[in-house]
């Protein structure tokens, strides 16, 4: 047995070690974190200059810093001297208290340097207080860079630039002023309680004069603050919201502003009392007057002014608020570029409900590129054809699917613009193969070319029409245009902590992966310029410090020729490269093929919700942004002023980002072209073959459609009362309606209908032209009647008329059947509906399309395309037409249309043979006709009908399950042969051209 003395001792750990290794462990993190901050800031302004856009960079740090340091310094010296004072100002000697032994200690331990004591607290209340006014350093300049708007307010008579340039910072140095102010008071009542001017427990005189005096100058400081302030909040009236709508109303003016200056002269006199009773030194006239202030507040700030609205205006609103509701309507129109007779046009559609059938043929025939453009391809609908016929690899993926137009050739001698569907094949970090860290940042590098298919044509069982395909690229004769540079570096890549790449490394990326059973892989080499160069130790500590990821500094594949890319997602380039709190983006970045490489353009919108007695949409009764415009938008914020003042083009390759002023008269983009001189190009500047692919953007034409549904109501009392209001109709939904217990068709969606992109003529126009429509109808009250059809809105995008918007509106005497009409009629029709049950046999889904209105002169038209999804990717199979009351489906549009007008002299894309451009159906001697072929497959799904009818009768009669099931294996069958059949009959799928492709072997 051990001797008690040669047992281990049991030391415990000191108190001062824990302490000590608690603290080494904060300052290694807080020395990390600082590091990775700094480390994150020097490749910031890397990435920038990379980019061109470093002087952006250094603008925006400059203010930064010059507003931090500026009010942290000017805080400083203002506490400093004041902590002087209160120092100069401590009682000799106090009667002693309870309190004394502690504070006599702390005068021991800082008397010595107090002076130290006071710059140190100074400075650190004034670091606290100047990093706030660094963050505002937009504000700031915009207030610097003001540019007049050249109108005024109608409450006021200012101009506008006031309110958003200038008002702002006022009201943020006020605001840093009376929060400075109370802080100092705050910091002083602390300086005096510690230096003995303030004993709490004191037996006598608890609060010397001297404080009373310098207490009373610091409170009339904030009352002459409190007063400005107010002062301030008189020009806010104009954002007051009462009675529904956002403007100085009757109330704000009446009752409010006079209240404001009130408070204000109180205020004033306020500080003037205060200054007095610096030499009085009491607490009685402080006393009255913060009492006085209070009772005026309470009563003419709060109460009054609900009472005035309550019991003045309330009951007679058209009348009290009829003025200011027109000042309303006339700002908000001017605030959403809205203004009747300049970029709004309203004027009535030209129908006199007469359907006749010859003049309505003879409409179509003389509109040939409005009928020959009527999308038949939905995009939403058809990504999953993209994605499974064009993806190639899994490492590929379509992330988005959009609508533009290009140039397509029709015959020998003849080339049109055709609305087409354009997607890119981006990068799918998730299909990587094996997700090593080379794999996801060195080899697997980037997306590959882009698929293009007519909108308005399908080839085989229903597919997309590919001009534009494969990997490497093939195009189809009709497609003029070529992709020298297919490599997509940047595009719909979605943002991540890790979202880097590297190039030039010491090993190949993989180019792409030639289709085929081999999956030979070519090899690439980057060549561009649109990376950050760590070729050096340093630079690759850097970002190895700031992604928090050491392979970056040690892996050998990185050399001296290496770049950094990142922010590849186009729309966190462009707000990443623009990040200001006025310009924000579009929801969709759409890809152009333009000179041989694939460019982004991205809308960009200056907003702002500072424009007076202009209506916010985010404060329209019952309005939800969310239902406006989708979540990731910028626009789903809240603003009350919006212009489509830029377009961002960002190249897919390098990465390349030019932001074009495309509104020149924009007061808002003006003023950040003045704080930023080198960020904005002229639009002069674009390239032609660009502008040809600029489209007037969905997510601002929804906002204003939200907006038009009240605000084309010029009259205020009908305004107010919502008289002849409209309503952006319902989008019917793309699934096939349910059934309830009695057997009615229930309703499918309650969300209002997308806006879509059509190439067709303009009522009264010579000239097809690519334009986003919309649908109203009269404001829901849950009847059919409020789902007619009573106007349409019309976006131009196209040359001198970009941005104008035309409603037309349907004559009252007629009614129109909406989009959800127009859609119950076709749930309801008994053929359609047992088609629709036949072909969703087999594990297969029956989906709808966009429902297309297409004016075409004095008729209307609604075209809805029907899909079968199988497999996952959709499918078109049937085209539904509706005019006035007939409604009819067709395996093509052009058969839909001769079944409602006759055979008709007009083109289409659909269903031509190979070398048969003319959309004109051809045999081959050894199949049936087109004709013959759908005829008999119509017989066919006749004829299953009946078998399935026979069986549900059989099963009711009590002939057991067998008689029901061969009933139902014969339906199976005859639908079957149906489907077999339109795969065997020529004509029935086609192309805008002859398909014979080319490859284009990219650069490696």
């Amino acid at each position: 047995m051990r001797a008690p003395a040669d047992l281990p001792i049991n030391r415990r750990r000191s108190g001062r070690g824990r302490v000590v290794l608690f603290v080494a462990l904060v300052v290694g993190f807080l020395l990390l974190t600082s590091v990775r901050g700094v480390a994150t800031f020097v490749t910031d302004r890397m990435w920038f200059d990379s980019t061109g856009f470093v002087e952006t960079f250094d603008t925006i740090v400059w203010a930064r810093v010059g507003l931090g340091l500026g009010f942290t310094l000017l805080f400083a010296v203002l506490l400093w001297v004041d902590l002087s004072v209160a120092h100069r100002l401590a009682p000799v000697f106090r009667p002693a208290s309870p309190e004394d032994e502690f504070l006599a200690r702390y005068q021991d331990l800082v008397e010595r340097r107090s002076q130290v004591v006071r710059i140190g607290v100074a400075l650190g209340f004034g670091v606290i207080t100047g990093a706030g006014m660094a963050a505002r350093w937009n504000e700031y300049l915009l207030w610097a860079n003001g540019r007049p708007f050249g109108q005024t307010d109608a409450t006021y008579g200012l101009d506008i630039g006031f309110y958003v340039f200038d008002l702002p910072f006022y009201v943020v140095l006020a605001d840093w002023a009376f929060a400075s102010l109370v802080i100092m008071t705050l910091v002083t009542l602390g300086a005096y309680y510690l230096n003995g001017g303030i004993r709490l427990q004191a037996p006598s005189q608890r609060i010397t004069p001297q404080v009373k005096a310098h207490l009373s100058f610091l409170l009339a400081m904030l009352a002459l603050v409190k007063g400005v302030q107010y002062l301030l909040e008189r020009y806010l009236l104009v954002y007051s919201n009462r009675s529904g709508i956002q403007a100085a109303g009757y109330t704000a003016v009446h009752v409010d502003e006079p209240a404001l200056r009130l408070l204000a002269l109180i205020a004033l006199t306020a500080a003037v009392l205060l200054l007095v009773n610096v030499r009085r030194r009491g607490w009685v006239l402080p006393v009255v007057v913060v009492v006085l202030w209070a009772v005026v507040q309470l009563a003419a700030g709060s109460i009054l002014p609900a009472a005035v609205q309550k019991w003045v205006v309330d009951p007679s609103q058209s009348t009290r608020e009829a003025e200011y509701v027109a000042e309303n309507i006339d700002a908000t129109r001017q605030s959403y570029d809205l203004v009747l007779d300049d970029q709004l046009q309203l004027t009535p559609f030209d129908y006199d409900g007469s359907d006749d059938v010859g003049e309505t043929r003879a409409a179509l025939e003389a509109n040939p590129e409005t009928v020959r453009n009527i999308r038949l391809l939905d995009p939403e609908q058809v990504r999953s054809s993209f994605q499974k016929l064009q993806r190639q690899n899994q490492s590929y993926t379509f992330t988005d699917i959009d609508v533009d137009r290009y140039p397509l050739r029709l015959d020998e001698d003849t080339s049109a613009s055709t609305a087409m569907l354009i997607g890119t094949r981006d990068l799918d970090r998730n299909g990587i193969p094996n997700p090593t860290w080379e794999n996801l940042h060195i080899a697997y590098t980037h997306g590959y070319g882009v698929a293009l298919a007519a909108a308005n044509a399908v080839v085989g069982d229903g597919d997309p029409d590919f001009v534009v395909s494969n990997v490497p690229t093939e195009y189809s004769d009709a497609f003029e245009g070529r992709l020298d540079q297919p490599y997509v570096y940047y595009g719909n890549i979605a943002p991540t902590a890790d979202d880097y790449v590297i190039v030039g490394a010491s090993r190949d990326e993989i180019g792409y992966i030639e289709a085929g059973t081999e999956q030979t892989v070519v090899p690439n080499r980057y060549e561009g310029d649109g990376g950050v160069p760590i070729g050096s130790s340093f630079n690759q500590a850097l970002f190895a410090l700031r992604f928090a990821d050491w392979n970056l500094f040690v892996s050998s594949f990185v050399g001296p020729d290496s770049q950094l890319l990142m922010h590849r997602d186009v729309a966190n380039r462009v707000q990443s490269l623009a990040p200001l709190d006025g310009l924000v983006w579009d929801t969709d970045p759409y890809p152009v093929l333009v000179n041989g490489r694939i460019q982004f353009i991205v809308d960009g919108y200056t907003i702002t919700d500072r424009y007076p007695n202009a209506q916010s949409l985010a404060d329209v009764p019952g309005a939800n942004m969310s239902r406006v415009v989708p979540e990731r938008s910028g626009l789903n914020t809240d603003f009350n002023y919006v212009r489509n003042s830029v377009k961002a083009v960002v190249d897919a390759y390098d990465g390349t980002v030019n932001y074009y002023i495309w509104d020149e008269d924009d007061p808002i983009l003006a003023t950040y072209g003045a704080a930023f001189p080198d960020l904005f190009r002229p639009r002069s500047q674009m390239h032609s073959e660009l502008q040809a692919h600029v489209r007037f953007p969905e997510d601002l034409f929804k906002v204003q459609t939200s907006l038009l549904a009240t605000y084309h109501i010029s009259d205020p009392s009908a305004f107010l009362q919502k008289s002849g209001a409209w309503s952006v109709a319902n989008d019917p939904g793309s699934a096939p309606p349910k059934k309830d217990a009695s057997g009615s068709q229930t309703v499918v969606s309650d969300t209002p209908i997308e806006p879509y992109y059509v190439l067709m003529n303009l009522p009264g126009e010579d000239q097809p032209e690519f334009v986003l429509i919309r649908p109203f109808v009269p404001v829901s009250g849950g009847s059919e009647s409020t789902q007619k059809l009573t106007a349409f809105a019309v976006a131009r995008t196209d040359g001198e008329h970009y941005g104008e918007i035309v409603v037309y509106q349907m004559p009252s005497p007629f009614s129109l059947d909406g989009p959800t009409l127009v859609n119950s009629s076709i749930n309801n029709n008994e053929t359609i509906s047992e088609q629709i049950t036949l072909l969703g046999q087999g594990g297969s889904n029956v989906t709808f399309g966009n429902m297309v209105l297409v004016p075409v002169n004095n008729s209307l038209l609604w075209v809805r395309p029907m899909y079968v999804t199988s497999d996952q990717f959709a499918q078109l199979k049937q085209v539904i037409v509706a005019w006035g009351t007939e409604i009819v489906m067709k395996p093509t549009l052009r058969e839909a249309l001769e079944e409602l007008f006759g055979a008709t002299e007009v083109q289409t894309l659909e269903r031509p043979d190979s070398g048969d451009p003319t959309g004109q159906p051809q045999t081959d001697g050894g199949s049936p006709t087109g004709a013959e072929g759908l005829d008999r497959v119509a017989e066919l799904l006749d004829e299953a009908t009946a078998l399935k009818q026979q069986a549900d009768e059989a099963l009711a009669g009590g002939k057991g399950l067998g008689e029901y099931q061969r009933l139902i294996d014969e339906s199976n069958a005859k639908v079957a042969e149906a489907q077999q059949l339109l795969e065997d009959t020529p004509g029935t799928a086609g192309t805008p051209g002859t398909t014979t492709t080319s490859a284009s072997v990219p650069p490696t």
